[in-house]
């Protein structure tokens, strides 16, 4: 009967062991959980007022293909301070428009813009199309805004 003790204790150390290394998928589902909390007040964001609080209107200053990125456009923008260089795949984006800009340091779609390399160029902020405002549309054209927005204030929330 001992032998058959000492052999239930060896294959309960092993659960423990597997036990273990199962800690780390719960703390990487906690990790998700806050992500996914932290894309909700963004809707809420976005509706109030009309205004978006982190987006800005931007005005295109040029648009230029990009040699190393075929697709991607090298856009230089301004948003009523200074400019900002911003690398998209938007093909809609020309030299004279009005787009929604989220500048450094907002966030789009839960994460955080960062000033980033893409294919040698620095880009730092992200043009938004209806995906990242959350609204319907062809997601992959960016919004136009007409002329009666100021470049620098606060994006519509509807991308109007």
């Amino acid at each position: 009967k001992r032998g058959g003790d000492d052999d239930d204790d060896e294959e309960e150390a092993p659960k423990g062991k597997t036990k273990d290394k199962g800690y780390p998928k719960p703390a990487a589902d906690e990790e998700e959980a806050p992500a996914d909390e932290a894309e909700k007040p963004e809707p809420s964001a976005t509706g109030g007022g009309g205004k978006h609080s982190e987006y800005k209107v931007a005005k295109v200053l040029s648009a230029e293909s990009m040699k190393k990125k075929k697709g991607s456009l090298l856009v230089e923008l301004t948003a009523g301070g200074d400019n900002v260089t911003v690398v998209t795949s938007f093909q809609n984006v020309e030299e004279g428009k009005l787009v929604i800009l989220a500048p450094e340091g907002s966030s789009v779609l839960g994460k955080e813009v960062k000033r980033v390399k893409v294919a040698g160029e620095w880009t730092a902020g992200v043009i938004c199309g209806p995906m990242e405002m959350g609204l319907p549309g062809d997601a992959s054209e960016a919004i136009i805004l007409d002329s009666s927005h100021e470049v620098g204030s606060a994006a519509p929330a509807g991308g109007e």
